[in-house]
């Protein structure tokens, strides 16, 4: 199906892919839909998150007659774009040359054609028959929003048959590979990549002609911009074969080709859930207990031949009706602990396999339970993880959409300071945990490998701390949803790696916005696809200001910061029509509002009542008087200069 990029396809993303092509797989969406399903959302950027099959409607044989691909299977490329170098495309064909003896391909031969009493397995003869390049001959934009059809790949494959540069085989399989500066249908904002085939358009009314062909469509994620390669679970800072955008291509080609290999012809299902999902979607962005870690190189694989690396996700096997494959001898000691700290849930025959933990060298190193009924508090939920599993590096307890999950997580509390000493974190995400209340710990500053914070639509208030100085690694920040004041901490716009930043809805957050914000190019979006612009920042919704001469990413505003006002008309007194009577007559705005005064969300708009809680020295007077608008604007404008 479309490989949900982070996630395996949503009802909404299905329903946009309705109306260009409904039979194109769901195969790398960035959505899950069923209960424990991860939604990989790439603009939520929850790409540690997994795809938990253990509960979902298990894959079905629906058809006696619909076919699966028995026959030897010949792989046509086609590099689309001149953006292919050598060594590119030498990642991908090394790739390819091996699949067909991997661990992952001995799972897809157990599926079949036929009936269960005389099966005939799909292939394990998987080998490149053919290449073409193709330098963008339908532009760097295909099966766009304003296109007139949703066959621009399709075509691009026919058009190399008919120029004799690829044969026209009906036991092939098609790959269309995008490079780093195509952008295809909604592949920036919902899935990796899909699968169809010639068939299945004909049977929603595409007029192409000719055999019935198999393919798949999986572009370069760098070509979606600074958040593509999280998107699809790529590893961004180093990958098993130095190139992070081709290296994040193979997880979803291996993803495609399996279940085009079980389940060719969309429109006529042999393999599938209930739900339609198929074998690549159930175990999305698992990779098992085989995963390791390279310390040298510095990234995670879990398979290996002709010379190099990879790290691709398992494949759902129909005689375990679990995620395979599976390794007796590797399951970790630690699956126990993690039962026994969420008892309700199902771990399957191991822990790794099961889309509630992600593991490496033997030891759990990622745990998502989001949206799976969990309840407690969090300072004992967190207790239990810190003393059972000491590698771990991603913890996922929120929640997906509280619109449709149907096993809300309820977890309450406050944040404890005891995460501060997990300094070896890469992930949080407390999302949508409406019980969780108080503030972010100023000692958060200890997270130093912290790349994902997702602390959206929860209930946290206070400053925002600025503690995000020593995260050399930091990507996304989600904050949006609480009610957090004061000012934007400016250790957020000096990050050169951050590239996702949500304070939308926080009403109480207001000043100028930090200069910086280097990381984002100076984009407050990024590439657009058939939805729209992919968003990197949004800070509507708050009090927020752009100082004079802003050139960063505005994020959506547009109010600019009032002018500073000379410091002579800041020290100079409002003796005129003053009474003497005053308890103050002068109503200079002393030097010495500290910073939680002038940042405290009520100086700014706010009526003189509020303007005189909170200017410096609680000059009342002053806010009560002839002088209301002239207060509130240099009382705003004091404290934008001073603190």
């Amino acid at each position: 199906m479309l490989l949900n990029a982070l996630v395996t396809i949503t009802a909404t993303a299905v329903t946009v892919l309705a109306t260009k092509n409904p039979n194109q797989s769901n195969g790398s969406t960035f959505v899950t839909g069923g209960p424990g399903n991860d939604v990989r959302d790439r603009l939520d950027g929850d790409f540690f998150g997994l795809n938990n099959p253990a509960g979902a409607p298990v894959i079905l044989h629906k058809s006696n007659t619909a076919r699966s691909m028995t026959q030897p299977m010949n792989l046509y490329i086609i590099w689309y774009g001149s953006n292919w170098s050598a060594d590119s495309k030498s990642i991908v064909t090394d790739f390819l040359s091996g699949l067909g003896q991997s661990d992952f391909w001995s799972v897809e031969q157990k599926y079949y054609q036929g009936s269960a009493s005389k099966p005939v397995y799909v292939t394990g003869d998987v080998k490149i028959s053919g290449q073409y390049d193709d330098a963008y001959s339908l532009t760097k934009t295909l099966n766009s929003g304003s296109s007139g059809n949703f066959n621009d790949v399709a075509t691009i494959i026919q058009n190399a048959v008919d120029s004799n540069n690829l044969p026209s085989d009906k036991y092939g399989f098609y790959l269309v590979l995008g490079d780093d500066q195509t952008v295809e249908g909604a592949s920036c904002s919902e899935y990796c990549g899909y699968h169809t085939s010639t068939l299945s358009d004909r049977d929603q009314g595409s007029t192409i002609a000719g055999d019935d062909l198999v393919y798949t469509y999986i572009g370069n994620p760098t070509a979606c911009g600074l958040n593509g390669i999280l998107g699809c679970g790529g590893q961004t800072f180093n990958s098993p074969n130095g190139n992070p955008g081709v290296d994040a291509m193979l997880s979803p080609i291996a993803h495609e080709l399996a279940e085009g290999g079980s389940n060719p012809d969309t429109s006529r299902s042999a393999w599938n859930n209930a739900d339609g999902y198929e074998n690549g979607d159930n175990c999305a962005y698992i990779f098992g207990s085989k995963r390791k870690y390279d310390v040298t190189g510095g990234f995670y694989y879990n398979q290996e031949w002709n010379g190099r690396k990879y790290q691709i996700q398992q494949l759902w096997d129909p005689t375990t009706q679990l995620c395979g494959a599976y390794y007796p001898a590797l399951v970790s000691s630690e699956c126990d602990k993690l039962h026994a700290i969420f008892p309700s849930l199902n771990f399957g025959n191991d822990c790794c396999n099961s889309g509630y933990a992600d593991c490496a060298d033997g030891h759990i190193d990622a745990i998502d339970v989001r949206a799976n009924g969990i309840s407690g508090d969090l300072t004992t939920i967190i207790g239990k993880i810190q003393s059972s599993l000491p590698n771990i590096k991603r913890i996922s307890l929120g929640n997906i959409d509280l619109t449709k999950d149907t096993k809300i997580n309820k977890i309450t509390g406050t944040i404890p300071t005891t995460l501060c000493s997990m300094t070896q974190l890469e992930a949080l995400n407390f999302a949508l945990l409406t019980g969780v209340t108080g503030s972010i710990p100023s000692c958060f500053s200890s997270l130093v490998n912290l790349q994902i914070l997702s602390l959206n639509g929860a209930g946290l208030s206070g400053a925002i701390p600025d503690v995000f100085g020593g995260m050399t690694h930091l990507k996304r920040v989600k904050l949006q949803g609480n009610k957090f004041t004061g000012a934007l901490p400016a250790s957020l716009g000096a990050s050169i790696t951050l590239s996702y930043l949500n304070v939308n809805g926080n009403a109480g957050l207001s000043g100028s916005v930090p200069s910086g914000f280097t990381g984002f190019k100076g984009l407050s979006v990024g590439p657009t696809d058939k939805n729209g612009a992919v968003q990197y920042c949004d800070f509507t919704k708050t009090a927020l200001c752009l100082p004079s001469g802003y050139s960063g990413p505005t994020c959506g505003l547009t109010s600019i910061c009032p002018k500073p006002v000379s410091s002579s008309t800041l020290s100079k007194s409002k003796t005129t029509s003053v009474p003497t009577t005053s308890a103050r007559a002068s109503t200079t705005i002393a030097p010495t509002c500290n910073h939680s005064e002038c940042t405290a969300g009520a100086l700014l708009n706010k009526s003189c009542s509020a303007c005189a809680t909170a200017v410096c020295n609680n000059d009342s007077y002053c806010c009560t008087n002839q002088w209301d608008s002239q207060c509130v604007s240099e009382v705003a404008t004091y404290c934008s200069i001073k603190c």
